[in-house]
């Protein structure tokens, strides 16, 4: 009871409980309350799942015609199962020739490689030449191949391989023309260069014994 007379001060305010906290919404559980876990939280509510943002038949479809970019390299390798020389580089060959528009190389895979042109060229070492002839241009080639069987018909050679490496040897004589070893799953064919001539000039003084 206010005593008489008594009046509020100016600016009072009235306290007002405050308000309840909004009930959490309870989760949903794929399946049903009880499937809820009974372990103390935190814990979360599975998300619905959602279709994914990106076209998965068009990611497979850039994957498989994706092709593999490598700087080409002057290294040749020797290939039994090749029936023509082949290369991605047109620079490498000594002559050119335009090939037909509808020339194809089929490799293992049952792919079709396109080739642009054809050409011949010629590895030296010091004992003698080598003669490429007839090579394809396939520019998504990653490897220079030989045919082992036309390199030994134009070259009059044989090839011999082994776990270290392979061995050309003059066809006649069976001499060993050059030996290539290898350290990799591929035999690669590395002349070594033309040594040069080494000049020596007697001595315009012999030691006194």
């Amino acid at each position: 009871m206010r005593p008489p007379g008594h009046t509020a001060p100016p600016h009072a305010f009235v306290a007002t409980p405050p308000p309840a906290p909004a009930a959490h919404p309870m989760p949903y559980w794929p399946g049903g309350p009880q499937s809820a876990p009974t372990t103390p939280g935190p814990w979360y509510a599975p998300c619905a799942s959602s279709s994914p943002s990106w076209d998965q038949g068009q990611l497979m479809q850039s994957f498989n015609t994706m092709s593999l970019a490598q700087p080409p390299s002057p290294a040749w390798y020797m290939d039994t199962g090749a029936t023509a020389h082949m290369t991605s580089e047109a620079g490498m060959l000594s002559s050119l020739f335009p090939s037909a528009a509808s020339s194809n190389v089929v490799v293992g895979n049952g792919s079709f490689l396109p080739i642009t042109n054809t050409g011949h060229t010629s590895l030296s070492t010091p004992d003698r030449s080598f003669y490429l002839n007839n090579v394809l241009v396939t520019p998504t080639i990653i490897k220079n191949l030989i045919s082992v069987r036309q390199f030994t018909l134009d070259n009059n050679c044989s090839v011999e391989f082994d776990p270290f490496g392979l061995s050309v040897k003059d066809l006649r004589t069976r001499r060993e023309i050059i030996r290539c070893n290898s350290r990799g799953d591929l035999y690669p064919f590395h002349p070594p260069p033309p040594t040069a001539l080494a000049i020596t000039a007697s001595s315009p003084w012999s030691p006194r014994s």
